[in-house]
């Protein structure tokens, strides 16, 4: 009731509406709200019989009561004269916005729900923003795209792909939950702390278990053919220059962006006199059919090469970097 003459008085909008992202607990509990009205039943009994139970989550409860309080972990907060315990707080009109009390191996059930699909509430529908991730131990520096779902996060890494998230704070509590789909691999991350950064330990650690995995378990790299007679192409022009075979090859930008004498000149010095290449099969990548990136061996000496085409019906190479 409280609640209801709360949102009867009128609520003030912090931003005009469709112009940014900004998460709102009060949405949440006007969600629970609706759910309420539209089934009839209480949110939590909802919750329970439509969600947790299907999902085996029976041990779940938004009911302190409910949970006994030998497997009940404690939430504190802390100030300046120490750890304080919290309070036990009572369900109520913001329940919807969190407040369940779980374990990592009911909640691993839900987020393999999310895992097998239910793809809807995991595509992005707001960009918030775009980050220069820094370089992580050996994981590259890149760039993170994070967006907001429909009721998650959604994080797309240049380097490790796709995450999908979300992170609770409570009074005595914190936590973090995240998926990576391609490689099936997920994170429940539990902290009984007052806003425990645990979204910051989860994506430390997935992205660690991500890139071992990418590395044990490396993309089939698909890559066009004549993309792939291109690649034959540039490595026979490292071992013997051909201009009739650079005619055939370069697309009409490529002696307009380097003069030729000048691209063929770079490539001597790169060489230093080793005529014998030999690509390194395991290094090559693609971001698209008509895309290569790959490093060859030159006597001691590694090379890397990075080569696009261009869109006409028979591409040509219109883009080389040798390095």
């Amino acid at each position: 009731e409280q609640f209801d003459s709360l949102i009867a008085a009128g609520i003030t909008f912090n931003r005009n509406v469709n112009t940014a992202f900004e998460y709102s607990n009060l949405g949440y509990a006007l969600l629970g709200r609706i759910i309420s009205e539209v089934s009839g039943v209480r949110y939590e009994d909802f919750m329970k019989n439509e969600i947790q139970i299907p999902q085996g989550m029976t041990r779940s409860s938004y009911f302190t009561e409910y949970v006994p309080e030998d497997v009940r972990a404690v939430g504190y907060v802390k100030f300046d004269a120490g750890l304080i315990e919290e309070p036990v707080t009572s369900t109520g009109a913001f329940t919807p916005m969190g407040g369940l009390h779980s374990s990592v191996r009911e909640l691993t059930s839900w987020v393999a729900m999310f895992q097998a699909g239910k793809a809807e509430a995991q595509v992005p529908y707001r960009h918030i923003q775009s980050t220069l991730a820094k370089a992580q131990d050996d994981i590259v520096e890149r760039i993170v795209t994070a967006s907001y779902g429909y009721g998650l996060f959604i994080e797309d890494d240049s380097e490790l792909g796709r995450f999908v998230s979300h992170s609770g704070g409570y009074p005595g509590f914190g936590s973090h939950m995240r998926w990576h789909h391609e490689s099936s691999w997920g994170i429940i991350a539990l902290g009984n702390l007052t806003y425990a950064p645990m979204s910051v330990i989860g994506a430390k650690v997935m992205n660690q278990i991500v890139h071992l995995h990418m590395k044990e378990n490396p993309k089939k790299v698909v890559i066009a053919p004549r993309t792939i007679e291109a690649m034959k192409t540039v490595e026979s022009l490292l071992e013997k220059w051909d201009d009739t075979l650079a005619d055939e090859w370069f697309a009409v930008n490529m002696d307009l962006d380097q003069p030729r004498n000048e691209r063929r000149a770079a490539l001597e010095k790169i060489l230093e006199g080793n005529l014998n290449i030999e690509r390194v099969e395991s290094s090559v990548t693609s971001s698209t059919l008509s895309h290569a990136k790959w490093s060859v061996q030159s006597g001691s000496k590694s090379i890397e090469i990075e080569m696009l085409m261009s869109p006409e019906k028979n591409p040509r190479i219109q883009k080389l970097v040798i390095k």
